[in-house]
């Protein structure tokens, strides 16, 4: 199977814009043709394709495609929080974390939940951040098994940045390391993306803010070795301001993916 999770950062149900997720199992309906066209509409009648094992499901057909929810929404309760900012799923789609970088005055929290049973329910301790105003959380991605987690703190060390790994260990999350250039003002870890794999595990990381050969501003995209912590690769801008202190939160999202 595979799965779909949607955030709504603004969802006013916990508190004024808490933030809400929700996530999809993706069913091929065998009664479906793709059309031409993108369709998504929603469905109050169930289909052959329905998987008994999600009760309270919603249908939503796109092009031959349903989408029928996992469990219950998740929903933020710290008020604006930017509960839902990043997300990621792991392969199975049995576990789920969640950043809201904007939480605690943009300290920052990240909530990682498990699928059991008929409904999510948290997984280990929320984690969060030593020091105030650092964006913990403005990226997280999980390990396909799940077990690793990564989340990036672009704000950290005067704006230097980190991205921090953790791994769950019987019953709550464990820190394995931290990886920073500490240079500062590099915003290290606006984006980046983690393959963690029995033979590879490997860091894809971009600082926006990060200043070579005389340009301002240029980045610097890296390829570091999670196991021996040795920085593979770099590859520095060409030009000045090619990463824009008001682009810097999304650059390069696309092409980390």
């Amino acid at each position: 199977a595979k799965y779909l999770a949607a955030t709504s950062t603004q969802n006013d149900v916990g508190a004024a814009n808490a933030g809400m997720a929700r996530v999809y199992t993706m069913v091929r309906s065998p009664t479906s043709q793709p059309s031409s066209q993108p369709s998504c509409q929603p469905s109050s009648e169930p289909s052959t394709a329905q998987p008994s094992a999600y009760p309270s499901t919603m249908f939503l057909h796109w092009q031959g495609v349903q989408l029928v929810r996992q469990g219950s929404a998740i929903r933020g309760a710290i008020a604006s929080g930017g509960f839902g900012n990043s997300l990621s799923v792991s392969q199975d789609g049995a576990i789920l974390a969640i950043g809201s970088p904007l939480a605690n005055d943009t300290t920052g929290i990240v909530y990682v939940y498990s699928f059991v049973g008929s409904d999510w329910s948290l997984k280990g301790s929320a984690l969060t951040h030593s020091d105030d105003g650092k964006r913990f959380g403005h990226i997280v991605q999980l390990s396909a098994d799940g077990d690793i987690l990564a989340v990036a703190v672009p704000l950290n060390g005067n704006n230097a940045g980190s991205i921090y790994t953790y791994r769950f260990v019987v019953d709550d999350w464990i820190l394995l390391q931290s990886f920073s250039p500490n240079i500062s003002g590099d915003y290290f870890g606006s984006s980046f993306r983690l393959i963690h794999e029995p033979s590879v595990q490997l860091l894809f990381a971009l600082a926006p803010g990060h200043d070579s050969s005389g340009l301002t501003d240029n980045g610097q995209y890296s390829i570091t070795n999670m196991s021996s912590v040795v920085q593979l690769q770099t590859l520095d801008g060409i030009d000045s301001d090619l990463f824009s202190v008001d682009n810097r939160w999304n650059t390069l999202r696309d092409v980390m993916s």
